[in-house]
């Protein structure tokens, strides 16, 4: 079947797709579990958070669906050919909604976090409209041509796919310095030693999703721009949705294990200049 394709075909579009719906299908079991478990332990969460992560659990079931039918279609009717099947490119927006959902998510904690800084909160927006208007721009453009060598060579579709990136890398880093900015400045320095642990170790959980998806986003980039003519950034394209809802599903579920270190029976420390005393 290899001798169907010119040479190097293989490796530059078909084998960068495939890798990445492996990568991104045990993501989609993580995302099942974290999900059923945030479900069952945070009942008394207000409707509208447990509302959103119901419909980005949604949303990123269905672009699971779509990848696994537009390679389905694409492998078995067009043998990996450079005809685009449409439900592809629809996977692409659900993938660009997801992130453009979860940023807005992180705009509206740092909306209170940071006493209603119109600053911060409209930087974070506005990064995130930038992000999801360039990838719907990058999706429209492949429903339009349905073929991935058009499209890709398309100076519209590397605009839209440059900014697109660099506005999702720049909301990533802008969230995650600003949320350890007030967690610390906020709590941090706090005279109780059991809370300004708990707030730590918040920190230590935003910089550590913030990075894994800033690492993610990085390399996407570096793959665009560095191998221009294969279809490598496509490998973390499929999986950047799911880590990016990954990671606000572990910075809600670690809430539980925070909050029972926070009200645990132990004596509580104040902290001061000179040591610890126990109340």
């Amino acid at each position: 079947m290899a001798s169907l394709y010119p040479p190097g075909y293989i490796d530059a579009l078909p084998s960068p797709v495939m890798i990445g719906i492996t990568m991104s299908l045990p993501l989609y079991g993580v995302t099942i579990a974290q999900t059923a478990y945030y479900f069952r332990s945070f009942l008394a969460d207000p409707i509208y958070v447990r509302g959103v992560i119901g419909l980005l659990f949604l949303i990123d079931t269905a672009h699971t669906v779509c990848m696994v039918k537009s390679i389905s279609d694409w492998f078995l009717t067009e043998l990996f050919g450079p005809i685009v099947p449409p439900i592809f490119a629809v996977s692409m927006s659900l993938a660009y909604t997801t992130i453009w959902i979860v940023q807005c998510g992180y705009a509206a904690r740092l909306w209170f976090l940071s006493g209603k800084n119109y600053f911060i909160t409209l930087l974070v927006l506005a990064l995130s409209f930038g992000q999801f208007g360039g990838g719907l721009g990058q999706a429209i453009l492949t429903i339009g041509v349905q073929n991935s060598n058009v499209a890709h060579s398309s100076a519209s579709f590397a605009v839209a796919g440059r900014f697109e990136l660099i506005c999702s890398l720049a909301c990533d880093l802008v969230i995650t310095g600003a949320m350890v900015y007030y967690l610390k400045n906020t709590g941090g320095n706090s005279g109780i030693r059991r809370t300004a642990d708990v707030v730590n170790k918040i920190v230590v959980y935003a910089i550590s999703v913030g990075l894994l998806t800033s690492i993610g986003t990085a390399l996407n980039i570096a793959f665009w721009l560095g191998m221009p003519d294969n279809f490598d950034f496509l490998i973390l394209h499929l999986v950047l949705s799911k880590l990016s809802f990954n990671s606000l599903l572990v910075m809600l579920n670690a809430r539980l294990k925070l909050r029972e270190q926070l009200y645990s029976d132990a004596p509580i420390e104040l902290s001061s200049g000179k040591g610890t005393s126990r109340a």
